[in-house]
Parts: C-alpha cells; sequence; structure tokens
C-alpha cells in the first residue's frame, strides 16, 4: 500500500529576481546545463516536458503542471515504472537580484520504495538547490513564456 510521501529541500538563494527565476524554472529546455552534470542519462526536452534516465528510478517523465507567475513553478511527473510524483518550487523575491526558493516533492510511495529512495531523493533535492544557487548563464535561459 502506499501513502503520500513528502521530501523537502533546504532553502536556497539564487541571484536572480523572482521574475527571471521563474521563467527559467517554466521552461524545461533550461535544464540542459543541470542536467550535463548529473548522473541523468537520454535527455529530451522541450518547454513544457522532459523525460530522461537516471540509475536509481529509471526512466523519469516530468511536465510543466502549474505556473503562477514568480511564486511557483509545479511539475508533475511520473518515475519508478509508473509512479506519480508533483515537485513544487516556491519562490520568494527577497531583495532586488535575490530570490529565495524552496524544492518539495510529493510522491506515492510504499514502504519499502520510500526507505530505497529517501537519500538518493533528498541528494537530489540537495544538488538540485546547489546548481541553482550557482547557475551564473541567466542571459543564456530560454524565455519563450
Amino acid at each position: 500500500m502506499s501513502s503520500q510521501s513528502n521530501f523537502t529541500s533546504r532553502y536556497g538563494t539564487a541571484t536572480i529576481d523572482n521574475e527571471r527565476l521563474y521563467r527559467f524554472l517554466s521552461d524545461m529546455r533550461n535544464f540542459s546545463s543541470v542536467a550535463q552534470k548529473s548522473r541523468i542519462d537520454r535527455w529530451q526536452a522541450e518547454e513544457g516536458s522532459c523525460s530522461f534516465e537516471i540509475p536509481v528510478a529509471g526512466e523519469v517523465r516530468v511536465s510543466l503542471a502549474e505556473a503562477r507567475p514568480y511564486n511557483l513553478v509545479s511539475y508533475k511527473g511520473e518515475a519508478f515504472r509508473d509512479t506519480p510524483f508533483v515537485i513544487d518550487i516556491e519562490m520568494e523575491n527577497l531583495s532586488p537580484g535575490e530570490t529565495g526558493f524552496r524544492i518539495v516533492l510529493n510522491a506515492a510511495l510504499n514502504p519499502m520504495l520510500r526507505v530505497a529512495v529517501k537519500g538518493p531523493i533528498n541528494e537530489f533535492l540537495g544538488k538540485l538547490v546547489s546548481e541553482i544557487e550557482r547557475f551564473d548563464r541567466w542571459d543564456e535561459i530560454t524565455e519563450d513564456t
């Protein structure tokens, strides 16, 4: 029996205003640079969706589910052979050119799977926060939204 599992990243700070961070996050093609630095294979992305493979989860499919300008970008996806999940990235403007953010992943996981993936999911969330914090090519991002 599966139950809802919640994983929350540490709070991060991006050196960009929340409008530009929102535009970055709401176009999945912008994650190509992050995907290249991670243990991700077969990366494919369009504006509103992406797919890839990672060792612990197999094929992962993700699509943009909701985008509330400058505050929230939400994705829905499937991993672990049709296990649905939702990733929310919550943002807040801290000052001009600085945005605070947090990443929350919710998934319906059975207890055994939760134990097996808790560490890798928390590691993934931490790496994603760090990559966004270190990102310095904001002028190169796709901004079709």
